[in-house]
């Protein structure tokens, strides 16, 4: 057939390139198929991996010639993967037909989309946890010491998230901790994740500050043992002395 541009303005010129296509003329039918919903590979879902998927309607009609229809192997639901932004949602799938080897065919689907609902699993990953030390410290505290219940716990995410998470701070406040105390926190996570265990118990012990006097205190009565010790190796001295000369003594009066 040749093709020709018509009903164009005056002060508009066109060319058609090629000027010639082939037509194959077929006979127009329809008919009812099942929809089957599949994600395009054009894109990326973030490392999510696919845990179910469903469409509504069910089934759509395509029309086309009789012989496409009979190169029809599925007609499916592309989803697009960037419209995948959770868990748990739905999307718009469009309707292609596709022969044995993927490739679409020329049709009228009826509707030309569905409803394609996804539940996805997202990756997850073990994540070190560590305190994070907030408030003013008690005057007379030096530090503070923290055993938790958890070292770790399981982050789930997409995977940009995973990959960007080395570790998580767990935030505790020690404005008013002066003796040992348990607390239970919440794990903080990025947003779009979900961690377990989601609470962690932190078991919180104060170290007091050694101050001057103590430390003198605790000098005099290193001097005093020491001077007690020294004393009493005296004794030992002398009584051992006067022991030796008075054997000394007896043995010379027997000769």
């Amino acid at each position: 057939s040749i093709l020709e541009v018509k009903n164009l303005s005056s002060s508009v010129t066109a060319e058609i390139e090629p000027k010639t296509v082939t037509v194959t003329i077929e006979k127009k039918v329809t008919q009812t198929f099942t929809v089957e919903p599949v994600i395009s590979t054009d894109g990326a879902t973030s490392g999510y991996g696919v845990d179910s998927m469903s469409v509504e309607p069910q089934e759509v009609e395509i029309t086309t010639g009789d012989k496409t229809l009979a190169e029809i192997d599925r007609v499916v639901a592309i989803v697009n993967p960037d419209d995948i932004t959770g868990d748990s949602i739905t999307v718009d799938g469009t309707i292609e037909a596709w022969d044995s080897e993927n490739n679409p065919l020329a049709i009228i689907p009826e509707p030309d989309s569905v409803d394609v609902a996804l539940m996805m699993e997202a990756p997850s990953k073990e994540k070190e946890l560590f305190v994070t030390q907030q408030g003013t410290t008690p005057d007379g505290i030096s530090h503070y010491i923290y055993r938790m219940s958890s070292i770790s716990a399981v982050l789930t995410g997409p995977q940009s998230i995973l990959d960007e998470t080395q570790q998580i701070g767990v935030p505790v406040d020690v404005s008013e901790i002066t003796t040992t105390t348990e607390r239970t926190v919440t794990i903080p996570v990025p947003e779009g994740t979900t961690i377990n265990p989601t609470v962690v118990t932190i078991q919180i012990t104060p170290v007091a500050e050694t101050t001057t006097e103590n430390q003198s205190n605790n000098d005099g009565d290193e001097a005093t043992n020491s001077a007690n010790s020294q004393a009493n190796s005296s004794t030992v001295d002398t009584t051992q002395e006067q022991t030796e000369n008075s054997a000394s003594s007896t043995t010379t009066s027997s000769s």
